[in-house]
């Protein structure tokens, strides 16, 4: 679905939305969170909204004319539809999300749960208290459905909290394995990210293993080699066999293809699986 003007200003009405409100829709009438729109225009709104998973909530009808919306939040899907959430594996990165609800509530919720754990790992369900706890709590349960913190949902709060290595990696961008950033770019959508990651990673292994060798990287006049012909001269040195040449290159070529798409259609699946072998690569060849 792409965003219409009515969407994006719907659900943008519900990113600082406390869920305890109920919101109710006269189809006929002008809405409060979309004041230009009919009732029913923003029900079908939030219809197909719930049906994409970008909203929570329930929903009752009363004689056609009038529905409410209770307990509503957006998801991590429908706020990062708006900006307002970084991609999986992105969380450290800076973008238009740091002046959204990941930068303005779940990051800091994050940092605090990360400095002081809750006690005995229970984060309680806010009782009676204000609108700012109860974000609070929408953001808590936000970071669980993104996977930055784990535990239990139960009718009082969350047990055994406990912060992710996703969540830490948030909080602490430090150099992780080249591949599982790979693996979470291509998981978020972003396969030629992905695959560059991957190859970036099997660049600096052959780099590592010329210097080992005493194979040159440059040329005479000392330009870099490509990596295909990186691969070639090490060939001939024996650093390996020709079926890793072979594959070193059909995984160089579908890295070309993904850059300089020529119409040839590349599907996630292979992609994973080039990040795969490559992984099995570096551990054959540390």
């Amino acid at each position: 679905m792409t965003w219409s003007p009515l969407a994006t200003e719907t659900l943008s009405a519900l990113v600082e939305h406390d869920s305890r409100q109920t919101i109710e829709l006269d189809f006929d009438a002008a809405a409060d969170v979309a004041p230009d729109a009919t009732g029913r225009a923003v029900n079908d709104v939030l219809l197909e909204a719930e049906r994409r998973g970008w909203i929570v909530g329930q929903r009752d009808e009363g004689d056609g004319s009038i529905a409410w919306w209770s307990t509503l939040r957006l998801t991590v899907d429908g706020l990062r539809g708006l900006g307002d959430w970084p991609p999986a594996g992105r969380e450290h990165e800076l973008g238009v999300w740091d002046d959204g609800h990941w930068g303005r509530r779940a990051r800091p919720l994050l940092e605090s749960l990360h400095a002081k754990p809750p006690a005995h790992g229970f984060y309680l369900t806010p009782v009676g208290e204000e609108t700012t706890r109860w974000l609070e709590w929408t953001a808590a349960l936000l970071l669980l459905e993104a996977g930055l913190i784990s535990g239990r949902i139960g009718d009082d709060g969350v047990d055994t909290l406990r912060i992710t290595p996703e969540g830490a990696h948030a909080l602490d961008p430090t150099p992780r394995n080249p591949l599982h950033v790979a693996q979470a770019k291509l998981r978020s959508g972003a396969p030629v990210d992905a695959i560059i990651t991957a190859v970036l990673a099997l660049g600096g292994r052959l780099k590592e293993i010329a210097a080992d060798r005493g194979v040159p990287v440059t040329h005479t006049d000392g330009r870099p080699l490509t990596l295909m012909k990186l691969s070639v001269n090490l060939r001939e040195a024996g650093a390996y066999d020709e079926t890793d040449r072979a594959q070193i290159e059909a995984w160089l070529k579908l890295r070309n293809d993904l850059v300089h798409p020529d119409g040839t259609a590349v599907g996630d699946a292979r992609v994973a699986a080039v990040i795969q072998s490559i992984g099995v690569f570096l551990d054959e060849h540390p």
